[in-house]
């Protein structure tokens, strides 16, 4: 295994901390425990701006009712504060972030953001590198303890909290250290126990089944044979969202099996007049007269990708026409995409799911469940029917849109069910070089039916087969539609 660089020597009066030194190569963190206050905020952290909604007043950073700091705002907060403190901590190690959180009364408010976390980040300059964000957001009415670990490029990180939604999120008692390379196994197993949302479901008596894997674990050599180890303890979970990711970027996903998503791209694009990318994530044409036609593959967090998709779809939307919307090829991405996208064609905020996350040491220790509101995205939305296609291959956010666009009056459902399968997954970032990825929500729909091994069930089943029944029968669907609403005119 790869060993820890050469130690610093951290002083706490280096770092503005109230006396007292430090252990060789550990960081310091100043005033964990928030004790010292002025001027309305902990003295040894920093109030930024975190971001900004509105023209009303700051969110609020107070002393915590039962010690520790607290941060708060409702639906007239305007900007909202994060609290951070820069550490140095020794170059290229990985750190952990211990402490107690506890959350009440979120709710995300018309024109806010969905943030309320404790974590750590690196900076690039002035601004955050979110790509390096690693946090706890799934909070509990109650203490509960919480872990984030980090791999440091630098030498320095911040300890971060910020939030902006309505409610309030409380933390105490934090504690950093670095982790070493040879404390890489119990980390993964105690992050899987802690936090993974589906163990119940799953059935597998965590403990007892990485405790077979240990010796292989702490007798591997390289990253890459921790790596193995780790997938085949992994594999159990039988998660698409379980991946193991190497220091090469070499990615597996042990437990989950491939899946026929009854979609040809080519023959599909063969069928439809005018056909045109869509960016890299899908293409757009005429299926039929007076009916659009999108596949998306995918939904790209990079602005001008996902620009392009939207861009396209909206360029295959008939003012007297239909549209549909082949999702069976859709394994995911980034679900504010979807809520664009699906944004355009409700009138009024709809709810599409409900998700609650691991909020304790507990399996069965979730948050409160809440709702995922859908809402309009501005200007008139589309007023013609709208048939989606659906298949096994679709599932993470690509699942999310087929919730988003199962609960509109105008959308009709074709094909099979989509794979059930959406676990908001957060890297866990090893020392010994190896990133792992798991589930950490459970997502269910509007009715409360876990979506996990379930699914998103079309209202109108077609198996596939040659010449892609799904299809034909989605683009029947439309144009039956559009008969029987006359265009405008008549």
């Amino acid at each position: 295994m790869r060993r820890l660089a050469p130690a610093l020597a951290l002083a706490a009066a280096l770092l503005g901390a109230p006396g007292g030194t430090a252990r060789a190569g550990e960081p310091v963190l100043a005033d964990p425990d928030f004790g010292s206050w002025a001027d309305g905020r902990p003295t040894a952290w920093r109030l930024e701006t975190g971001a900004v909604t509105g023209e009303g007043k700051p969110s609020r950073v107070e002393r915590g009712e039962e010690g520790g700091v607290a941060l708060a705002g409702e639906a007239s907060t305007g900007t909202w504060r994060m609290l951070a403190q820069t550490v140095a901590v020794p170059p290229g190690t990985t750190v952990r972030l211990r402490f107690e959180a506890r959350a009440r009364g979120l709710r995300l408010d018309p024109g806010q953001r969905q943030n309320a976390y404790v974590g750590l980040v690196e900076r690039t300059g002035e601004r955050l590198d979110v790509a390096s964000l690693r946090v706890e957001a799934g909070f509990s009415e109650t203490w509960a303890p919480c872990d984030v670990v980090a791999r440091v490029r630098g030498d320095r990180v911040d300890v971060v909290a910020f939030l902006s939604t309505t409610g309030r999120l409380e933390a105490r008692r934090l504690r950093l250290d670095v982790v070493p390379p040879e404390a890489s196994f119990d980390l993964l197993v105690d992050h899987v126990d802690r936090y993974y949302s589906f163990l119940s479901l799953r059935g597998v008596a965590w403990r007892t089944h990485a405790a077979s894997f240990r010796a292989a674990a702490l007798a591997a050599r390289t990253p890459e044979a921790f790596a193995a180890v780790a997938g085949r303890m992994l594999a159990a979970l039988k998660d698409p969202h379980v991946w193991v990711r190497g220091p090469d970027g070499k990615t597996t996903v042990p437990g989950a099996g491939p899946v026929d998503p009854g979609f040809d791209a080519r023959a599909t694009a063969q069928r439809l007049v005018g056909v045109r990318a869509a960016g890299k994530a899908g293409f757009v044409g005429s299926a039929a007269p007076r009916v659009g036609y999108a596949a998306i593959g995918a939904l790209p967090s990079d602005p001008e990708a996902s620009k392009a998709l939207l861009d396209a779809v909206a360029s295959v939307l008939p003012t007297d026409g239909a549209l549909v919307l082949d999702l069976r090829p859709c394994g995911g991405g980034d679900e504010r995409v979807a809520l664009a996208l699906a944004g355009r064609l409700t009138d009024r905020p709809r709810v599409y799911a409900r998700r609650r996350v691991r909020s304790g040491p507990g399996p069965d220790d979730f948050s409160p469940w809440k709702d995922a509101v859908l809402w309009p995205t501005g200007g008139t939305p589309f007023p013609g029917p709208v048939v989606v296609i659906l298949g096994p291959a679709c599932m993470s956010s690509g699942e999310g849109l087929a919730q988003m666009l199962a609960v509109l009056p105008q959308v009709t459902t074709v094909g099979r069910p989509t794979r059930g399968a959406s676990g908001n997954p957060m890297p866990l970032d090893l020392p010994v070089g190896v990133t792992v990825s798991f589930s950490r929500w459970q997502d269910a729909l509007p009715d409360g039916t876990l979506l996990e091994g379930h699914g998103v069930v079309p209202t109108v089943p077609v198996e596939g087969g040659e010449g892609d029944p799904p299809l034909r029968r989605a683009v029947e669907l439309a144009l039956d539609a559009l008969n029987r609403r006359p265009a405008p005119g008549r």
